[in-house]
């Protein structure tokens, strides 16, 4: 990258950036959080991105299972209300496709959130409480995929380096990661469309999730620093979004 494109992004960061805690990270399931959950399902369905998510899971799912004929096991890091879990549940239904499905938070009052919206949901969709971000209650490899949507800009460097490392301890074959890239054009078009479509109550958590988010590059050397998901593929998927994919049948060092 050229130097004079380094420094102008260094000045930018000076102003985008910040560290500062969200409602939904803060609060939970507290009335405005449940607000802001209810709004970001209903924006991840407006803009594809669930379907997108679903794809992804129930793709890496198929190929999976007709390698070793078991169930495949599923873990969502950042669950929220387990409403994406939902949809994979329903897509894997269609496609007759056994799934075990888990999901872990990182506080208490989103897992009796996520319990009290899946309680009627047949099969069965597991969910865990896990306060460390290094996800030490699960075993290695107990999963056969492991994934997370905007979960990693929450987290603080030391946090995003110990969920990076658990997901690829956790999973036996597949990972994926989607979320923000930090640029000022993310945070123009994340304002104009939780504006245009009247998600005011989430808006000011979406516009500091940009601030808070990783660019890819930093997200690779923090990858590289770890010695982790030498197969995983870390894509920009302009303009808003960055993913990490470490498919089937690849190998980890």
């Amino acid at each position: 990258m050229p130097e004079h494109i380094k420094i102008k992004a260094r000045w930018i960061d000076k102003w985008l950036c910040s560290d500062a805690d969200e409602l939904l990270e803060r609060e939970g399931a507290s009335a405005d959080g449940i607000t802001i959950i209810n709004e970001l399902n209903r924006a991840y369905q407006r803009t594809g991105l669930t379907a997108r998510m679903v794809k992804t899971i129930i793709s890496e799912a198929k190929r999976a299972h007709s390698a070793t004929g078991n169930p495949v096991r599923v873990l969502e890091i950042g669950m929220r209300d387990g409403g994406l879990l939902v949809e994979i549940s329903k897509a894997a239904s269609r496609e007759k496709l056994p799934l075990e499905l888990h999901g872990v938070e990182f506080r208490s009052d989103l897992v009796d959130l996520a319990n009290e919206r899946l309680s009627a949901h047949c099969p069965l969709i597991e969910t865990h409480f896990d306060a460390s971000r290094n996800l030490s209650s699960f075993a290695s490899g107990a999963f056969d995929i492991v994934f997370s949507t905007f979960v990693l800009h929450h987290q603080s460097q030391d946090e995003l380096k110990q969920l990076l490392s658990a997901s690829f301890r956790l999973s036996r074959h597949v990972v994926f990661h989607l979320d923000l890239t930090r640029s000022l054009l993310a945070l123009f078009l994340i304002w104009s469309f939780y504006t245009l479509f009247g998600y005011r109550t989430s808006r000011e958590d979406a516009l500091l999730s940009c601030r808070r988010a990783y660019r890819r590059d930093e997200v690779v050397a923090a990858m590289n620093e770890l010695s982790i998901g030498y197969s995983a593929m870390v894509s920009t998927v302009f303009p808003l979004y960055w993913t990490i994919h470490k498919p089937f049948g690849s190998n980890s060092v």
